[in-house]
């Protein structure tokens, strides 16, 4: 990821001066595109944590349990989200942006994963609080599917990243769009069967979890 200079010798005489660390060595030789990507990741990262502080301090008073499992599991995402952010890596070609113990791909996966299965949990949610204010029963087998199909999603994931197959990445986005597609589903199966102000409470608390996570 980075072009670094060697420096050890100059016109085939070596140098006498004190080496540099290498990771003054690593910052000098980087791509500044690279470095300026990175920079606006780090930007975007702080400021999903941000909105998720000025979200959660918004809905203290007045939320439910609902409210609080959505800010949690949306406040685990987000977290990740900025771990990654600072640390980025490609599992599969085994690069990363930093020569650090916690860019490993281990470590990397493992937060992803927790990630990925929190913000299943948040569209799980979201499904059981449409049945709930909607009586509608079937919504409720949606909502206890979309957390399993996540898990095979994340085991196709790990199946790509241990044996460097993209088959297992292709399978995995299967299951996504599967998600995908329950989640309209079951928003078109709800439309019009909501008073309004339902309808924003329970639009209100999904983006109280997911969207303060992007």
């Amino acid at each position: 990821m980075f072009r670094v200079r060697d420096d050890a010798t100059r016109y085939g005489r070596p140098l006498t001066g004190k080496p540099k660390p290498a990771q003054e060595v690593a910052f000098r030789g980087a791509d500044k595109r690279t470095l300026w990507w990175w920079s606006f990741l780090l930007l975007v990262s702080a400021g999903n944590l941000v909105l998720w502080v000025v979200v959660a301090r918004a809905v203290h008073d007045r939320s439910d349990r609902y409210v609080a499992q959505q800010l949690l599991l949306s406040g685990i995402f987000a977290t990740a989200c900025t771990f990654r952010s600072i640390l980025p890596r490609v599992d599969l070609e085994r690069q990363c942006l930093w020569n650090s113990r916690l860019s490993s791909i281990f470590v990397g996966r493992s937060v992803a994963t927790v990630a990925e299965l929190c913000f299943a949990g948040q569209c799980a949610l979201f499904i059981w609080k449409l049945s709930a204010l909607t009586g509608n029963a079937s919504l409720q087998l949606v909502g206890w599917s979309i957390v399993p199909l996540i898990v095979i999603a994340q085991l196709c994931c790990w199946y790509a990243v241990i044996s460097l197959n993209h088959l297992g990445h292709a399978i995995e986005e299967i299951f996504w769009a599967v998600l995908a597609f329950l989640m309209a589903l079951s928003l078109g199966l709800t439309l019009g069967h909501m008073a309004v102000g339902s309808r924003i409470l329970s639009g209100f608390g999904m983006v109280a979890g997911a969207g303060a996570a992007f």
